[in-house]
């Protein structure tokens, strides 16, 4: 008896589950075939299609490329691209029916660009495992056209001869000679350089005499701009050569000899192998004599010539201390010879004591007094 109770209970538990939940369930399915179709288990429809719905309106799920448009590309044999990429739209007529679908397809990188004059070949087999790769639903994907496809990155040429001409002509503009004091020659003959197609510009990258020889040897950077950004710098090698007018000597001039303007003659020559003191005025060394004698014909130069000495050694002269308002003179002996501004020793005469003083004028030295 109780067998067939339990039994009884059993068959109606059966058609509860079975059919009292049919109806609701079918109808749930149906509304959730309207926005995706997902295998789903029973006793969970309801509940999953519903989460789906309310998700659908805010933020649309994350796809792969061709889940549910299928897609052809027609694949052209030779394709040209200005890189740094090769994208899907270079290598073919893409075909779907979805908008979406072929603008994103379209933006597709593919692989790396080769170097400007450069080429590569993509075959179908690299091309489907890299679109399997970004995410591509293969099975939906039809390739046609040529097995390979032969792809070019295209280029512009800037010949060695352009890059002379911007480094000499930047040269002229920012050296203080003037142009017709300059002769510049190219150490060095750059190479001619392939750069991407596009907007091209050559510019020299640094100023005349920030940090740079204004004769002689100079490198002059310039930037290969394109498109806006630095593709390339190349560096110009100069040979600058400055002529100017120099005063030479035009006799032999004694050491310790006055400099006259009888004295002095002028040459243009080639300054860019000469030292930096080398004089273009005479007013540089007015009221100088020679350190040393000078033979004729002799190119001048600030170090061949000193201010005159206006005490010799052993010359008595007056030392001077001053204390505020009050000078107080005594006499002394130079121990060495000294020109104006230097500190040369001096002995009192009176005390016998050996002091330092500064020369201040014609046998007149000044002592500081703590």
């Amino acid at each position: 008896m109780r067998f067939k109770v339990g039994f009884l209970v059993s068959l109606i538990l059966v058609g509860l589950f079975s059919f009292g939940q049919a109806s609701p369930m079918a109808i749930e399915l149906k509304e959730q075939s309207r926005t995706k179709v997902l295998p789903l288990r029973f006793g969970q429809a309801s509940p999953m299609a519903i989460e789906l719905k309310e998700q659908s309106r805010t933020k649309v799920l994350p796809l792969r490329f061709g889940q549910a448009s299928p897609m052809a590309i027609e694949l052209k044999s030779k394709a040209e691209v200005k890189g740094p990429w090769i994208y899907l739209m270079d290598l073919g007529r893409i075909q779907t029916a979805c908008p979406q679908l072929l603008s994103q397809l379209k933006s597709l990188k593919v692989a790396k660009a080769p170097l400007p004059g450069s080429s590569r070949v993509l075959d179908r087999n690299y091309l489907r495992a890299r679109l399997g790769q970004k995410g591509i639903n293969l099975s939906h994907l039809t390739l046609r056209g040529a097995e390979q496809i032969k792809v070019l990155t295209l280029f512009a040429k800037v010949e060695g001869r352009q890059l002379i001409e911007v480094a000499k002509e930047f040269a002229k503009k920012n050296l203080p000679w003037g142009e017709e004091n300059l002769e510049i020659k190219v150490v060095g003959r750059p190479r001619d350089l392939i750069i991407p197609a596009g907007k091209a510009e050559l510019r020299a990258k640094k100023t005349l005499g920030a940090g740079l020889s204004l004769s002689g040897f100079i490198p002059v950077p310039i930037e290969v701009v394109v498109e806006g950004r630095v593709y390339r710098t190349v560096k110009v090698n100069l040979k600058v050569k400055v002529f100017q007018k120099v005063l030479i000597s035009k006799k032999i001039i004694r050491k310790g000899e006055e400099i006259k303007k009888e004295d002095v003659g002028e040459r243009i020559t080639d300054i860019s192998c000469l030292s930096k003191d080398v004089i273009l005025d005479l007013n540089q060394i007015k009221g100088r004599c020679a350190r040393r004698t000078i033979r004729a014909n002799t190119i001048l130069k600030e170090d061949l010539f000193e201010i005159p000495a206006v005490i010799s050694r052993g010359e008595q002269v007056t030392i001077i201390a001053a204390l505020g308002n009050l000078q107080i003179a005594t006499l002394g002996r130079a121990k060495e010879e000294g020109r104006v501004g230097e500190v040369i020793r001096v002995e009192n005469i009176e005390t016998k004591k050996e002091l330092q003083a500064k020369v201040i004028g014609e046998r007149r030295v000044e002592v500081e007094v703590e």
